[in-house]
């Protein structure tokens, strides 16, 4: 195998990596958000749902640092991108950059814990009322 043969292999290597860390981080929101509704159909999945749910809210209002923005913003600067691995975050990049926010705005995060809230009540009030 020659030289450019590797260097093609590693970029593609690279190149999942990042769409598997951008893809963990997708579900990995969409379980904070919506996994109430999931807790309805397998009632198990409440205290990973209840684990994820703090670590998302603390993570928006603490300003905590999710590993997997780390990790993709470092496999980015590897491929050779230009980004600031200090300031890159999933949501940011992906979603409110598209909007005109930067993601740490106060209504940014009042309007994620009311969306968490909001998809997440009844499920939980219907659970908790079973036992």
């Amino acid at each position: 195998m020659c030289i450019r043969d590797r260097c093609r292999l590693l970029g593609m290597r690279n190149i999942v990596s990042i769409s598997t860390a951008a893809i963990i981080h997708f579900i990995f929101i969409v379980f904070i958000i919506f996994g109430g509704l999931f807790t309805l159909i397998i009632p198990q999945l409440i205290w990973a749902h209840m684990v994820c749910a703090v670590y998302g809210i603390l993570m928006m209002t603490v300003g905590w640092r999710c590993p997997l923005s780390h990790y993709e913003a470092k496999l980015r600067l590897q491929h050779g991108q230009d980004i600031n691995t200090d300031e890159w975050e999933f949501l940011a990049h992906y979603f409110f950059r598209h909007i005109g926010l930067r993601g740490n705005e106060w209504f940014v995060t009042v309007i994620f814990v009311a969306a968490l809230v909001g998809f997440n009540y009844q499920p939980y009030y219907s659970l908790i009322s079973s036992i």
